[in-house]
C-alpha cells in the first residue's frame, strides 16, 4: 500500500495513525473536528471524517434541501410498499405540495408543536403525514406533523388494524378508545 504509482499521495495526513494515551488515532477533517486527532475506531474504512462528523455532515446536507430529504424517503417508502403489493397514489407535483405546506403550516396538525427542519430531532422537525393511511400522498390527504408524532400514528394504525383481523372493527375501535382512556387516567393519578 502507498506504493510507487499506487495512486495514494506519499505522506498523506489522512492515513498516518498516531497513538494518543495508549489509543491509535488519526486525524479527521470533518466539521465537528476541524482537523484535530480522533480515535481510528470512530472512522469508516478508508475515510477522513469520523462517524460522528460524517453524520453532522449528512445532516447538514439534508437541511440545505430539507423537503427534497423527505421527498426521497417518501419515493423510498413508497418503493418499499410496492414490493409487499401496498400500492398507493403519489401526486406528481409532491415536491411543490411539500414546499407549500411547509411554507403555510408551522405548526403539527396533531398536537399544536411548532415545526421545525431539523434532521435528527423527531420532537420537532416536521414530516408529512398521510391523514388517511390507506390513500396515497396526494393533495388533500397530507399533513404535517412532527417526526415522532407519525411514528406514532402509523404504530397505532398498524396495531389497530392487526386488532380488527382478530376482533373485528367494533371491538378493536372499543378496545383503542378504552386504552387510550386508560393512558390518560393513569397519567392524572398521582405515583406514591
Amino acid at each position: 500500500m502507498g506504493g510507487k504509482n499506487s495512486g495514494r499521495r506519499k505522506g498523506s495526513l489522512n492515513k498516518k495513525v498516531k497513538e494518543v494515551n495508549g489509543v491509535p488515532s488519526k486525524i479527521c477533517t470533518g466539521p465537528l473536528c476541524n482537523g484535530n486527532l480522533a480515535p481510528v475506531r470512530n472512522f469508516g474504512t478508508n475515510k477522513s471524517y469520523c462517524k460522528p462528523c460524517q453524520r453532522t455532515r449528512e445532516a447538514r446536507i439534508r437541511e440545505a434541501d430539507y423537503v427534497g430529504y423527505k421527498l426521497n424517503t417518501i419515493y423510498w417508502l413508497t418503493n418499499k410498499r410496492m414490493e409487499k403489493g401496498k400500492v398507493y397514489e403519489v401526486d406528481s407535483n409532491l415536491r411543490s405540495l411539500l414546499e407549500e405546506l411547509s411554507n403555510s403550516q408551522k405548526h403539527c396538525y396533531y398536537s399544536g408543536i411548532e415545526l421545525t427542519e431539523v434532521v435528527g430531532n423527531p420532537n420537532s422537525s416536521w414530516s408529512p403525514d398521510r391523514k388517511n393511511f390507506k390513500r396515497g400522498y396526494v393533495k388533500d390527504n397530507i399533513v404535517l406533523c412532527t417526526t415522532l408524532i407519525n411514528t406514532l400514528k402509523g404504530n397505532m394504525e398498524s396495531n389497530f388494524e392487526k386488532l380488527v383481523q382478530v376482533y373485528g372493527e367494533e371491538t378493536a375501535a372499543r378496545a383503542f378508545n378504552n386504552i387510550v382512556t386508560t393512558i390518560l387516567e393513569s397519567r392524572k393519578e398521582s405515583v406514591i
